[in-house]
C-alpha cells in the first residue's frame, strides 16, 4: 500500500501490541509502518519500567534529550504522547527495540540480542547489590584489562 501523505511504500500498517511476525522486517520498514502509532499507555508503562530498572531518572533522560524532567514525567504517566523521533532517541538511551518501546508486541532487546546492563544490575549480579561505586569502577577497569589481553 502506498501512503499518500508520507509517500513511502508500506509493508502494512500495524497497530501497537497486535503485530504478527514483524520481527523479520528491517528497521526502516518498521519505522515507516509505525509512523505516529505510539500506544500512549503501553509506552508509559514500558518507560516507567525502564526508569525503575536502570539508573536513569527523568532528569537524566531529559538532559540527554534536551527536554525537561517534567516532560519525561508526563510521558511516564501517560499524560502526554511523545513524538516518534523522541521515542527512538529514548530507545537508544535504554538500548531497547524502538518498536517495543512504542507499544508493539516485539522483543524488548534490539535485533542483535545484546543489551547493555546498568550499573545497578551489574552490582546486583556481582555483589548482591552491596558494593560502592568506586569498587564497581575497579571491576569494570579490570574487565577491560582482561578483555584487552585476548
Amino acid at each position: 500500500m502506498i501512503c499518500s501523505t508520507a509517500k513511502y511504500f508500506s509493508v502494512s500498517l500495524l497497530s501497537p501490541s497486535k503485530t504478527n511476525g514483524t520481527t523479520h522486517m528491517g528497521r526502516k520498514a518498521r519505522l515507516i509502518t509505525m509512523k505516529n502509532t505510539v500506544d500512549l499507555n503501553v509506552f508509559a508503562q514500558r518507560l516507567s519500567q525502564l526508569i525503575d530498572t536502570t539508573e536513569e531518572t527523568t532528569y537524566s533522560i531529559g538532559e540527554k534529550l534536551g527536554l525537561s524532567a517534567a516532560t519525561i514525567s508526563r510521558y511516564a504517566n501517560a499524560i502526554m504522547k511523545p513524538k516518534v523521533p523522541t521515542v527512538i532517541s529514548m530507545a537508544q538511551i535504554f538500548d531497547v527495540n524502538e518498536a517495543w518501546l512504542m507499544g508493539y508486541d516485539v522483543p524488548m532487546k534490539n535485533e542483535t540480542g545484546v543489551r547493555k546492563i546498568s550499573d545497578k544490575e551489574l552490582k546486583f549480579a556481582l555483589f548482591g547489590g552491596e558494593v560502592t561505586d568506586d569498587k564497581l569502577e575497579e571491576v569494570k577497569k579490570f574487565a577491560e584489562f582482561i578483555k584487552g589481553k585476548e
